[in-house]
């Protein structure tokens, strides 16, 4: 892995390149909970800061092994300008009326998900991976991008501050994230009015303005269909590190690492049960509904979200489902989603916190 060492400190580096600038295009205050450098020095040192961090980029890069350097930096200058482009994706869609999801989908793959799938192909060719393979896990981290965006998106409107950056900064600005681009598409002409106004209105405290938009949110269901989207994301990013062709000892530890990632056990020897009522929807339009009593499972914590998952069931619900849990009247909770994967389903509870394996 030592030769892999000087590429992989020079994606770091130009990682952190990229969020001085971008925190000059944003107006960002706050980088990972301290002043950014933007807020603290000013525009000219955050600019300068950065270009001095691109070209260092470059002289680490130049350390890798001779005969693979024009491969590699290939790859990295791909790499950069997609970046750059997807950059500019975002910036265009400030001051566009509409932004369709597929169009958000295209600019984070460019801006966020390039940068991870540059890094995984420049590791594989540096360790000697063959096209296919390294072409294989440049897909896989494309969609763990994908995902890695899209939650990003979700805890700025639903996070806590103790991830390190300002919940509702997103909603503040007006900015198109996934959460608004869907909501955009599902709202009626109300709530689009809503969506398109509130940040501007002089008269709102910024506390309201989070809170009146995330109520469309809520109301469109906005928070369950990002979900969906970031688990249909990891579950692609797992099928393909499934078919990467080496050892499965050596795929392990990224697929332990992927689902940490997807979500923390809150007490991993806490096995729960509840009793379930499991609403479905076929592809007529049918709805049926049927409760599960007593399944078993464990608490899973992600972001500000805890998610109730069932563990050793032989249930299959096709697709999504609206569930809730049948709690007692002092522990009722809104309405929440649950999906099976494979041999287990996921329940996701708002706003629950968890102590020693005890619901309070």
């Amino acid at each position: 892995f030592q030769a892999a060492l000087p590429a992989a400190a020079a994606v770091e580096v130009f990682h952190n390149f990229t969020l001085l600038h971008d925190d000059i295009m944003d107006n960002a205050a706050v980088r990972r909970g301290k002043p950014s450098v933007y807020a603290r020095w000013g525009g000219n040192v955050a600019i300068l800061s950065g270009d001095a961090m691109l070209i260092s980029a470059y002289r680490l890069l130049a350390q890798a092994p001779p005969a693979l350097l024009p491969r590699i930096l290939e790859v990295f200058n791909t790499m950069a300008l997609g970046v750059c482009e997807g950059q500019q994706y975002d910036m265009d869609f400030e001051s566009k009326q509409k932004v369709s999801v597929v169009e958000y989908m295209s600019m984070i793959e460019l801006k966020t998900s390039v940068l991870v799938a540059g890094s995984a192909m420049m590791g594989a060719i540096l360790g000697g991976a063959d096209e296919e393979q390294s072409r294989r896990l440049y897909q896989f981290a494309i969609e763990l991008g994908m995902a890695f965006q899209l939650q990003d998106d979700l805890l700025d409107s639903y996070g806590g501050e103790e991830l390190g950056k300002t919940i509702g900064g997103d909603i503040l600005e007006g900015k198109k994230s996934y959460l608004m681009v869907t909501a955009m598409s599902r709202a009626d002409e109300e709530q689009r009015e809503v969506l398109r106004h509130t940040y501007k209105d002089a008269a709102l405290a910024p506390a309201e303005k989070i809170a009146r938009v995330r109520a469309v949110f809520d109301a469109l269901d906005v928070p369950r269909l990002t979900e969906q989207q970031i688990s249909l994301r990891f579950d692609r990013a797992l099928a393909t590190l499934d078919g990467l062709n080496v050892p499965d000892a050596r795929k392990e530890p990224l697929r332990i690492d992927l689902q940490s990632y997807a979500g923390v056990l809150v007490n991993e020897k806490a096995i729960h049960f509840a009793d379930v009522t499991v609403t479905d929807t076929d592809t007529d339009g049918n709805v049926t509904e049927h409760v599960e009593q007593n399944v078993k499972g464990v608490y899973i914590k992600s972001g500000s979200r805890v998610r109730f998952v069932q563990v050793f069931s032989d249930a299959t619900i096709d697709g999504y489902a609206v569930c809730k849990l049948n709690l007692s009247s002092s522990e009722k909770e809104q309405l929440v989603t649950s999906r099976t994967i494979q041999l287990y389903d996921e329940v996701i509870v708002e706003g629950t916190d968890l102590y020693d394996g005890k619901m309070l």
